[in-house]
């Protein structure tokens, strides 16, 4: 029997947390109606209702998973090597929330055979580029748009990439902090 479930927004709140927690602990395969429904507390049939189905559902998840990579630092009133440091926290920020990186990678893994995660993920990627390629459009505007297009998404992959290895690395060389390697690698990215 399940408990009284809250209504509307909490409801459905409760339902995204219940499915994240099923990610985390068991990947896309542990996202089923009945588990999310058992782990919220409430009926299977409310993953439809407030959701939609296990397509909303996963899409609700994505969406969740992807809002640490928003917010990208300010250029305005900032050095270029401000804005490189500013970057290199944020990726350490996160990577010392390991629930939040196994969510964010395990999203991203599931956007290889979830469309709605896909189109999730493809988005905020694509916004997360977007501001990359502002600041550089502040401080390298030497740079031609095609070259800022690329030194954006060279710059998000060596994030991607930190972030990877700091989820399945227990040692950074640098002593808990990907900050110190990364900004030579961000400086050297963003120079090219």
């Amino acid at each position: 029997m399940t408990a009284a479930a809250p209504r509307g927004p909490q409801t459905r709140e409760r339902l995204v947390q219940a499915g994240i927690d099923c990610l985390v602990d068991g990947g896309w395969a542990a996202v089923t109606h009945r588990r999310v429904a058992a782990r919220a507390e409430v009926n299977a049939g409310l993953v439809h209702y407030h959701l939609g189905g296990l397509p909303g559902l996963r899409a609700a998840i994505a969406a969740e998973a992807v809002a640490p990579l928003t917010g990208a630092p300010d250029t305005h009133d900032q050095s270029f090597d401000s804005w490189l440091a500013e970057i290199a926290s944020m990726v350490d920020a996160l990577s010392d929330r390991r629930r939040d990186v196994v969510l964010l990678l395990t999203t991203m893994i599931g956007a290889l055979s979830y469309p709605e995660v896909r189109e999730v993920v493809g988005g905020s990627l694509a916004a997360v580029r977007d501001d990359v390629r502002r600041g550089l459009d502040r401080h390298r505007p030497d740079a031609g748009h095609h070259r800022r297009d690329e030194i954006a998404a060279a710059m998000v992959a060596l994030i991607d990439g930190a972030v990877l290895a700091a989820a399945i690395s227990d040692a950074l060389p640098t002593g808990g902090s990907a900050a110190p390697s990364m900004l030579p690698a961000l400086r050297a990215i963003a120079t090219v």
